[in-house]
Parts: structure tokens; C-alpha cells; sequence
């Protein structure tokens, strides 16, 4: 079962797109889930800790309404906090589903939600350029929903994702030459992104 799949009563169930206009440079198509973003970097990038109040959750949209990817971003559309990767798959360690009324899900996947886009918000807010970024294995996220899926259903999302990277190579910085010889030292970054969210299917 595809995470996309398990995420039907979020995705298709909440609404259809809405038709107001785009706002950039992102924006989450259809009804988002509402929650509590938060985000740091500690190293080589650093980034101070940040909570993001209104965060969303759902598809995002850019500012032509191109398809960026399941994700979180900030209330104002300015940040993408997080973005499910499908170079990684996702990984089930948790599912379990009650038909019986009033029915019950509840979902937990090891996901990688860090891609290039983290990266660049990583690179905008710290200063430096990462070379490269990576899901640690305690990454998750969970859906539980209460009830069907449909009307009067609770949803509620969380996600945690750390990370690890290092710092892109700069003479001077991080690497020296020397008669023709040349010596990097790269420095390592470490954070993480949390979202905690929910939704009433009106």
C-alpha cells in the first residue's frame, strides 16, 4: 500500500482544489491540514530553531501550480519544511485498520520527507551551501484517522524527520591547497523538522 494510498481520506476525501488565486511562491492544493511546524540546524549550516504556527500539510503547489510533492510548508507559502522523497522508499512498521463502526486507522512509516527543497531552505537560512542531505532511520511519520474517512472524521498527522549533511567544500573554509595538493575537511550539519496536525472532515 502506497503512503499516497493511505492518505486518500486526506487528500481526496478534505476538498477539491480550491479556485482562488495562486499565491507564491507556494501554496497547498485543495483543503491543507493545519498544525505546528518546527525546524533547526546545528553545525557546519546552522539554522536557528524556528516554530512555524499555521504550518500545512498536503500537496504543494508552486506559483505556476506545477506539482512540488506531498509536504509541509509555512503559513505565508514562503518555506517548504518538508518534502516526501520517492527516491526513498517508505518503509511500513505500524498498520492497523478496524472496519468495525465507528471505524479506525492508524499508519506509521519510516519516510523520507528531505529533499532538494529542504536543502535550498537549509542553504537560505544558514548561509552556506550543504553538499548533501540525508533522513536519519528514526525518521517517521504517522496518520491516525477516527472514523471512515469521511465527514466527522478526525485526521491527524505527525511527522518527524532529522537529518544529517555536510557542508559543501570552499578554499579557504573547509578545504586548503598546498603545492598542488588540496585538503578538505568537511563539516558536518545535523537537525530536524517536526509537524503535528489535524483535521475535522466537515
Amino acid at each position: 500500500m502506497k503512503f499516497a494510498k493511505v492518505l486518500a481520506a486526506t487528500t481526496l476525501t478534505l476538498a477539491a482544489a480550491n479556485a482562488m488565486a495562486f499565491t507564491p511562491p507556494y501554496h497547498i492544493n485543495g483543503t491543507a491540514i493545519l498544525g505546528t511546524a518546527t525546524f533547526k540546524s546545528a553545525g557546519g549550516c546552522k539554522v536557528a530553531p524556528k516554530k512555524f504556527a499555521n504550518a500545512q500539510f498536503g500537496s504543494i503547489r508552486d506559483s505556476l501550480n506545477a506539482n512540488v510533492g506531498q509536504g509541509v510548508i509555512s503559513a505565508d507559502g514562503n518555506a517548504i519544511l518538508a518534502v516526501a522523497n520517492s527516491s526513498y522508499p517508505q518503509i511500513y512498521v505500524k498498520l492497523f485498520q478496524d472496519t468495525n463502526v465507528p471505524q479506525k486507522t492508524d499508519v506509521k512509516l519510516l519516510y523520507s520527507f528531505i529533499d532538494n527543497n529542504v536543502r535550498d531552505y537549509i542553504a537560505a537560512q544558514s548561509g552556506c551551501q550543504p553538499m548533501g542531505i540525508w533522513t536519519t532511520p528514526n525518521s517517521y511519520v504517522t496518520q491516525k484517522i477516527s472514523g471512515s474517512g469521511g465527514s466527522g472524521s478526525i485526521i491527524d498527522i505527525a511527522i518527524k524527520q532529522s537529518f544529517v549533511g555536510h557542508q559543501a567544500p570552499a578554499l579557504g573554509t573547509t578545504c586548503e591547497q598546498d603545492a598542488g595538493v588540496t585538503k578538505c575537511n568537511l563539516k558536518k550539519f545535523t537537525g530536524g523538522m517536526t509537524f503535528k496536525g489535524q483535521y475535522v472532515v466537515p
